[in-house]
């Protein structure tokens, strides 16, 4: 129960009212969907990958940090996850980039850098290839909603 809080937008006190508003995005914590992950190696793979996403990364590097060969690695991220280590990467470093644009103002190259891409071209190719768009028109979409929102 929500006894008082403060409009923000005019300065007046609601006493007693209930507001509800729809979430703009919902972020699952990077853990949360790890949990799924049965197999351990896997799992702590995609982990790894998620804490160290602004670091330029490869295979190989990730299969000595998690204790695995290169191709068996591979081999369990296609049957348990259907998508390669490769593909997990991008999708870590685009995850982090929306998270930014979200909660940001940083510039693209700036989201880029703190993302895990080496430039702005880079982000921009992966971003439309994993939500088919460029990341300045999802910021833009999101900072339409957040408008639309406050005016309702």
């Amino acid at each position: 129960r929500i006894s008082s809080y403060r409009d923000v937008t005019n300065q007046q006190s609601i006493e007693g009212e209930r507001m509800i508003t729809s979430p703009i995005a919902v972020f699952a914590r990077r853990s949360s969907d790890i949990f799924a992950i049965e197999d351990a190696l896997v799992a702590k793979a995609v982990r790894w990958i998620r804490e160290h996403a602004d670091r330029r990364l490869d295979v190989p590097t990730i299969a000595r940090a998690v204790g695995g060969g290169r191709q068996r690695l591979e081999r369990r991220f296609r049957r348990v996850l259907a998508r390669t280590v490769a593909e997990e990467i991008r999708r870590a470093r685009v995850d982090a980039a929306r998270e930014l644009l979200h909660t940001t103002h940083a510039g693209l190259p700036e989201v880029a850098r703190r993302s895990g891409f080496s430039n702005a071209a880079l982000l921009n190719v992966a971003f439309q290839r994993e939500l088919g768009m460029p990341p300045g028109a999802y910021r833009r979409r999101v900072l339409e909603t957040l408008r639309s929102t406050a005016a309702h």
